[in-house]
């Protein structure tokens, strides 16, 4: 092997070893990047997703909105404020969004809606 192609290789491999060193730090260790997590969501509130409705139930006169329903809206976070509340993300207080926080809180709307759920429309309970 030549002098010049083994400046090329010991570039190359320098090169392709700080790539994966800087991507370890900024992934597994600050954790630097955006997650997006379900958190409970307030229908008298806000338009939340919904899941747990069965579209073939005709008699909805039985149902407790409260247990047979789930109501959540999505956060995007930064994984560092995440990673505090470990499995329990629907009671998290860390995954509030205040003004001025990096963070993001995405409620239901027609586009977005995934399939099998629906938006809440349940704004007065009364």
């Amino acid at each position: 092997m030549d002098k010049r192609s083994r400046i090329f290789f010991i570039c190359f491999f320098i090169l392709v070893a700080t790539t994966i060193g800087v991507s370890f730090c900024k992934y597994l260790i600050f954790q630097d990047y955006y997650i997006k997590v379900k958190v409970a969501c307030n229908p008298k509130l806000e338009s939340c997703f919904v899941s747990g409705r069965d579209e073939g139930m005709d008699d909805y006169s039985a149902i407790d909105i409260n247990k047979d329903f789930n109501y959540y809206k999505i956060v995007k976070r930064r994984a560092s404020v995440v990673a505090s509340c470990g499995r329990d993300t629907m009671n998290c207080l860390a995954l509030v969004c205040q003004k001025g926080d990096d963070c993001k809180e995405i409620t239901c709307s027609d586009g977005i809606v995934p399939d099998g759920e629906y938006c809440s429309t349940i704004k007065d309970n009364n």
